[in-house]
């Protein structure tokens, strides 16, 4: 499998897939569940249109690892916080 860049014109997400269409249905999932929790937090109701869905780049895939490692690491900082008190 594949990783694929799926976008909407504000958002992206790298999904794996077999083909483009594939990645359309997986990325459109994916961006639609952070578009509801985007609208749960600013109140926006804003619908998800793929303008883009592309096979990613490596230096996408890494940037993409980096940052799922980072946020990672940034919710165990905050679990620990929320044990300290």
């Amino acid at each position: 499998m594949e990783m694929y860049y799926v976008a909407t014109r504000e958002r992206y997400a790298l999904v794996p897939a077999a083909d483009g269409a594939e990645a359309w249905i997986a990325g459109h999932e994916v961006l639609h569940r952070l578009h509801a929790q985007l609208c749960e937090q600013d109140g926006l109701d804003v619908p998800v249109e793929i303008h883009t869905v592309r096979r990613a780049t490596m230096d996408e895939i890494a940037d993409w690892i980096l940052e799922e490692e980072q946020l990672r690491l940034h919710e165990r900082e905050c679990e620990v916080d929320r044990h300290a008190w």
